[in-house]
């Protein structure tokens, strides 16, 4: 295990080797605004006045609550059929919200109950908008998501879905000491492992937006200077998802150099952490995504300390597996490792079965 490692692309090595410097001089800027008794950019902490109404026309429940940090986090309750033998959150780690999850609803029927969380900052939660340079702040954000839950279904085993950059906020989560007692697993979905476009631009062309921005990276860097809208081209097989996200009002379509940054910190960080993770971990990967490289998968799979774990690949199947052909096959994979993983919690042995059935 200690030998194991994720084989990153020629760009991704060069851009992690560049971390430390841009670390470097963001110390320097804050120490220089601190001097001048300024800060550059003061982003704004609440999202865009949209009615939930129509912001959440799938969830059958809706409502806020309020993270240690005083921002209120929005989510979307879809509740179980009778009794909750499990519980399923989910969230999305940069630009995207809750409602892209609407199809696990489904889940549902089988006695999950399902809860599409926005963390701190997207959708409809309060918070720097799009900003994961606190991104230990947006991880308390969903601990405190998971307590607040449990208080709901007491009885029930919580389980986490991370897609994409929400991967390795997950996994920052399932690390730590103090993560909340009822957090029974993980899943992470189309994680962000060895990507291919962070930015509006792929490829080589990530290095060319940060020489663009330059100016942002040494002067202005809190400032949300780069498009990400980009990314949402590749992430389905039809352009309808593209002009739909493009219209949508909650969206994040604009991120700080320093949020970049920040980004392919935890994305150089999932090797460390896979191999200090001993939670159950089900990993989902589209054969065919064009945002990370699908080969990463099974290097990372083999990195995970658990010996609990699954990887699940979908044929065909792009970047975001919840609006995508294969969804209802992607929602009954989630179904049955769910149902089969609530045996070794808490819940009586019958119970797991009328789930599994």
């Amino acid at each position: 295990m200690s030998g194991c490692s994720l084989r990153l692309s020629l760009r991704n090595r060069f851009l992690l080797a560049l971390l430390p410097l841009a670390e470097a001089l963001f110390r320097l800027q804050d120490v220089f605004y601190r001097w001048l008794g300024v800060h550059p950019w003061q982003p704004p902490t609440i999202p865009p006045a949209v009615s939930i109404a129509v912001a959440a026309p799938y969830a059958p429940e809706t409502g806020f609550l309020r993270d240690r940090h005083g921002y209120r986090l929005f989510y979307r309750l879809w509740p179980p059929r009778g009794s909750a033998q499990a519980v399923l959150i989910a969230f999305d780690g940069l630009g995207s919200h809750s409602r892209q999850f609407h199809p696990l609803g489904a889940l549902g029927a089988r006695g999950i109950a399902f809860v599409g969380l926005d963390p701190e900052g997207h959708g409809l939660s309060e918070g720097p908008r799009g900003d994961l340079t606190r991104y230990p702040d947006v991880v308390d954000g969903v601990a405190d998501a998971i307590t607040d839950v449990g208080q709901k279904f007491p009885d029930a085993p919580v389980y986490l879905l991370g897609e994409s950059l929400g991967a390795p906020l997950a996994m920052e989560l399932a690390v730590r000491p103090s993560r909340p007692a009822t957090l029974a697993g993980l899943i992470l979905s189309s994680p962000e492992l060895n990507p291919t476009q962070l930015t509006a631009q792929g490829g080589w062309e990530t290095v060319r937006v940060f020489i663009k921005h330059l100016p942002f990276l040494l002067f202005w860097s809190y400032r949300p200077s780069i498009d990400i809208t980009g990314r949402e081209r590749l992430v389905a097989r039809g352009p309808e998802v593209y002009e739909r996200s493009r219209r949508d009002p909650l969206r994040v379509n604009r991120v700080s150099v320093r949020t970049i940054v920040t980004a392919y910190a935890l994305i150089g960080r999932a090797g460390t952490l896979a191999r200090q993770i001993h939670l159950p971990v089900l990993v989902l990967q589209a054969e065919c995504d064009r945002v990370d490289n699908p080969e990463s998968a099974p290097e990372f799979f083999r990195c995970l300390a658990t010996g609990d774990k699954e990887l699940v690949y979908f044929p065909g199947a792009a970047h975001g597996l919840y609006y995508d052909p294969d969804t209802p096959q992607v929602v009954r994979v989630v179904g049955d490792w769910i149902a089969r993983h609530c045996e070794r919690w808490r819940a009586p042995v019958q119970q797991c079965e009328d789930a599994a059935g």
